[in-house]
């Protein structure tokens, strides 16, 4: 019996001293994993701050200014997501991480009483170290799959962002297209509108110069009907070359006599100027000759250029 109890009271004082140890290596694993959880905590963040603000970005860019509040509350909720799944995955991996540390102290310390079950039990463990390996690699290759659709995402954003620089070379090239032809068609109207000018002056002085022969015209044809009529009426000629020229009145100097002079004292009468031309007509009607008056005649009008 003594030694019985005695072999019970070490099985409890080591179990108290196995407990106690795994408490302690707990409480250093918790306090380790505190401080790595604060230090990848905080790049994390970090990391999850610049994927935020360049989803923003994006999500500004792409979006319209109405959509910027529900964008911004799309990526909020997005954001609060992911750290929960973070949160709790890291959890459960220290979860996990512990429960093995303590189930494979128990197994070792176990293993020297019963080889059997401690062999099934370590089997176990290799069973669940090959399904922690399996679940590391997809955790691992959801990482780098991550990584890729976060390059295909920033390839993305630099093209629309070159896009977008290309969009606005393009408006203000056309812009600047526009202003040129803008201008090019105001100074199109202002020749437009001077030539109408121009023509209006233009047309006001053809007729104005029409009017001018018009009324040069009327007056030639007054002259022509008043000479017409001056004579019929004093039965004088007036050449044509003299008409052009306002001269109304033709006198002709006497021409020579063939009969010899008589002398004053006969009785000759002195007669006016204007009556001239009527008494050498008369004189050159009862005395000259046919031949000498026709000779007369046309001398008058090849001077004149009648003939």
């Amino acid at each position: 019996m003594d030694e019985r109890s005695s072999l019970i009271e070490k099985a409890l004082r080591y179990m108290e001293e196995t407990r106690m140890e795994i408490v302690r290596n707990f409480q250093l694993f918790l306090k380790e994993y505190e401080a790595e959880k604060q230090e990848i905590g905080a790049e994390r963040r970090r990391i999850i701050v610049r994927n935020i603000q360049m989803e923003l970005m994006t999500k500004f860019i792409q979006r319209e200014d109405t959509l910027l509040t529900e964008s911004i509350a799309q990526l909020q909720k997005e954001t609060e997501d992911a750290k929960r799944k973070i949160q709790e995955a890291w959890n459960t991996e220290s979860k996990k991480r512990l429960v093995n540390q303590i189930h494979e102290d128990l197994w070792t310390e176990r293993r020297f009483r019963n080889p059997e079950m401690a062999r099934k039990m370590m089997d176990k463990v290799e069973g669940l170290k090959i399904n922690l390996q399996k679940l590391q690699e997809e955790l691992i290759n959801e990482v780098k799959e991550r990584e890729k659709l976060r390059h295909v995402k920033e390839t993305y954003q630099q093209e629309l962002l070159t896009k977008f620089k290309e969009k606005e070379k393009l408006q203000q090239v056309k812009d600047k297209f526009l202003r040129e032809l803008m201008t090019k068609m105001e100074e199109k109207k202002e020749i437009y509108r001077r030539r109408e000018e121009l023509h209006h002056e233009l047309m006001k002085k053809i007729k104005e110069r029409e009017r001018l022969c018009n009324l040069k015209r009327a007056c030639q044809h007054e002259l022509m009907s008043y000479h017409r009529k001056k004579q019929d009426e004093n039965e004088c000629f007036v050449p044509r070359k003299l008409f052009l020229f306002n001269i109304d009145t033709f006198v002709c100097p006497p021409m020579p006599l063939c009969e010899p002079q008589k002398p004053k004292s006969e009785g000759t009468s002195i007669q006016p100027k204007y009556d001239s031309c009527q008494s050498v007509a008369s004189l050159s009607k009862a005395n000259a000759n046919p031949t000498s008056r026709r000779g007369l005649r046309n001398w008058l009008k090849k001077f004149f250029g009648r003939k």
